[in-house]
């Protein structure tokens, strides 16, 4: 019987980790700014609004403007990470596919050995 240990291959779809760092790294940022940015624009908009610099509409309307950016901005984000763990899913499923076809191969191979 053939043991194959993979004990140090802990996720085979990300064989190369520079990409789950990557985006581990930009999902930490995107936590960073959902927390961050609704504290810092409710901060500045009471200071703007309560030294009268702008009206609470004018801010209200700055804050809809960002608010939209940002969930574009994400929304492409998120489809464009989609696409390179799905890819790299693939890749890593082709591979699996090819490796369990040389298996069922090697087996035939030694069944034909031992009969001989």
């Amino acid at each position: 019987m053939i043991n194959i240990s993979m004990s140090k291959v802990k996720n085979i779809i990300f064989l190369n980790k520079e990409i789950p760092d990557k985006i581990k790294r930009e999902v930490r940022w995107w936590d960073l700014y959902a927390k961050l940015s609704p504290i810092a624009y409710l901060l500045v908009g009471f200071l703007l609004w309560n030294f009268n610099v702008w009206d609470w509409q004018v801010i209200a309307g700055i804050g809809a403007g960002a608010f939209a950016m940002t969930a574009v901005t994400w929304w492409f984000w998120t489809v464009h990470t989609i696409g390179e763990i799905a890819d790299r899913t693939h890749r890593a499923e082709s591979t699996t596919q090819e490796v369990l076809h040389d298996i069922k191969a090697i087996k035939e191979l030694v069944k034909d050995i031992r009969r001989n």
